[in-house]
């Protein structure tokens, strides 16, 4: 008889392995099931046991010690005991894990567990052993009943391994991105264009006051700054400048600037204490800008008090509501009126 043959037969008769005996308690009947009858070397085989036993009669597994079994060419891998009742009887499902090492046709040898009861001494439980053929893993069986190779199955390819597809998506979604990029940058240049339109419709007091609040948050001053917010104060403040009183100072020095204020003072209704207190904080800023000079914190507060106060001080009075039948007078007007 071949070795596949009696391997086949072995199978057979080993699938499912019924064992009854007699005893004074009833029927004990154990159940040998291995997964397989063939295993590679050193693979995992499982092998279930069914244990049926009376109702007052039960297996005494903590008495039973698995690692010191005698598991002959095996090693014992794992091992799991359910109980459960069924009609009056206990059984006891055990699933040994074990790990063949030695090729051919070899035994699975027998357990044995001990019983207990309460008003008889304990047996001894013996499983049948058990016939298997251990395959050597490196060698192609031609055998058509032993363990066949089985070819890995080809893995489904994703959308982006097929360059048909992925070469156009991902360009598609580059120029998405690109041109939703593209909507951002018109979209901000939009709103910066049109906050730049409102601001120069406001007065020039409120524009200053604007630009000095958000240097204050921006946190210049506690960065040390000095020189950064001292330049970005002195340009907005002499927008105001131009701004409330017609004048171009964007290209004077500090002197030049404090020489025109001075002539023009009589014009410009701007009183001598506001120019000479303008002169200290205008001295601090220089020397921030230009000296590399750190102003104290009272000198920073100085500076700003002074410039928030001038303009405070020279406020536009507001224009004066027109007689009725009258129509209200222009900015145009009023200027023309003031300059005659």
């Amino acid at each position: 008889m071949s070795r596949g043959a009696r391997s086949l037969g072995g199978s057979i008769a080993w699938a499912l392995f019924n064992l009854t005996l007699a005893s004074a308690q009833g029927t004990i009947g154990v159940e040998a099931t291995p997964k397989t009858t063939q295993v590679l070397l050193a693979e995992p085989l499982e092998i279930g046991y069914t244990i049926r036993l009376p109702g007052n009669i039960k297996l005494d597994l903590s008495s039973w010690q698995a690692g010191k079994t005698q598991w002959g060419d095996f090693v014992l891998w794992d091992f799991q005991a359910k109980l459960k009742q069924e009609g009056g009887f206990s059984v006891t499902e055990l699933k040994v894990t074990v790990l063949p090492f030695k090729l051919g046709d070899v035994e699975m040898p027998a357990i044995e567990i001990a019983t207990k009861s309460e008003n008889a001494p304990g047996t001894i439980i013996k499983t049948p052993p058990i016939p298997l053929n251990i395959l050597d893993p490196t060698q192609k069986s031609k055998d058509p009943t032993q363990l066949q190779d089985i070819k890995t199955p080809r893995k489904p390819r994703y959308f982006w391994e097929q360059p048909w597809i992925a070469i156009p998506l991902s360009l598609g979604l580059f120029l998405a991105l690109l041109a939703l990029y593209a909507w951002w940058r018109a979209r901000n240049r939009r709103l910066n264009e049109a906050a730049a339109r409102i601001e120069e419709t406001l007065p020039p007091e409120e524009r200053f006051e604007r630009e000095l609040a958000k240097l204050q948050t921006a946190g210049l001053i506690q960065a040390r700054r000095f020189r950064e917010f001292h330049f970005a104060l002195s340009e907005a403040f002499r927008r105001y400048l131009d701004g409330r009183f017609g004048l171009d100072t964007q290209s004077l020095t500090t002197g030049e600037l404090l020489r025109l204020l001075h002539a023009e003072r009589h014009d410009l209704d701007i009183q001598l204490p506001a120019l000479v207190r303008l002169k200290d904080v205008l001295e601090i800023m220089d020397l921030a800008k230009f000296a590399q000079y750190a102003p104290a914190v009272k000198e920073n507060e100085q500076v700003i008090e002074a410039l928030a106060a001038f303009v405070g001080d020279h406020r536009r009075a507001p224009d004066p509501e027109p007689a009725s039948g009258q129509p209200p007078r222009t900015e145009a007007q009023t200027d023309g009126g003031d300059r005659q």
